[in-house]
């Protein structure tokens, strides 16, 4: 089996919101080219750019797959997990903007909480079925084509991970591994004042906030008082 594609993407529920390690402390240069790149229709630059920076998604994040068949008797993939490494949520930077449209809908997704996730469907109305491979396969004929689109979620932790598919071939069964270009995929939870409350801005080292978070209805980033902000809009 061959992976066509392997494309990390932003989850809508994201919005534009981002958190980092440590302190972004952008120069007004880097500033003015973070909201250059944000509205202009580079939309892959402006990604580049704050990952560069270290921000990762928060929370939720997804992966784009293509995957091809190349054997002549065909192959079946009979399992799928996320192989993590986990640690306390970052407290750096958040770039706080939250979503303004629906989401379209993932095929499987992980749970990074759990302590050894497995692929689970994620029904039309968002619900998760456990353990997606228990009871089926996905059957791939010689030159045939999948795409599939994974979600990732984390509420308590950051995590980096990749995901290893288990794929049955006439020869035996191989593990193959998703990775981001030969590093892991990165998300961190946003930190909360409780399990359900909102936001905990206070939390983070440095706050930029954007797009229909600000008050004054300018989308571009602005650099806020992290224990002086109080958010107009919440993010779920």
């Amino acid at each position: 089996m061959r992976l066509d594609l392997v494309q990390q993407e932003r989850m809508q529920v994201s919005g534009d919101t981002w958190i980092t390690a440590e302190a972004a402390n952008l120069t007004n240069r880097e500033l003015a080219q973070a909201n250059f790149l944000r509205v202009s229709e580079k939309e892959n630059s402006y990604t580049e750019f704050l990952r560069s920076r270290g921000a990762v998604d928060p929370g939720e994040s997804a992966i784009k797959l293509v995957l091809r068949g190349i054997r002549p008797e065909g192959v079946r993939i009979t399992g799928m997990r996320a192989i993590t490494e986990c640690g306390p949520p970052l407290r750096g930077t958040l770039f706080y903007s939250p979503p303004a449209s629906e989401e379209e809908s993932p095929n499987l997704g992980f749970d990074l909480d759990e302590p050894a996730p497995k692929a689970q469907r994620i029904t039309r109305e968002g619900g998760w079925k456990k353990d997606y491979f228990a009871h089926r396969t996905i059957n791939l004929a010689q030159d045939e084509t999948i795409a599939l689109r994974l979600e990732t979620i984390t509420r308590k932790h950051y995590c980096e991970y990749t995901i290893q598919m288990q794929v049955t071939t006439a020869a035996g069964v191989i593990t193959q591994v998703i990775d981001n270009a030969g590093r892991p995929f990165a998300i961190s939870a946003v930190l909360r004042k409780s399990t359900e409350g909102g936001i905990a801005f206070e939390a983070y080292q440095q706050l930029y906030v954007g797009g229909v978070a600000d008050p004054s209805g300018n989308s571009d980033w602005k650099l806020w008082d992290a224990t002086k902000w109080e958010g107009v809009y919440d993010f779920d």
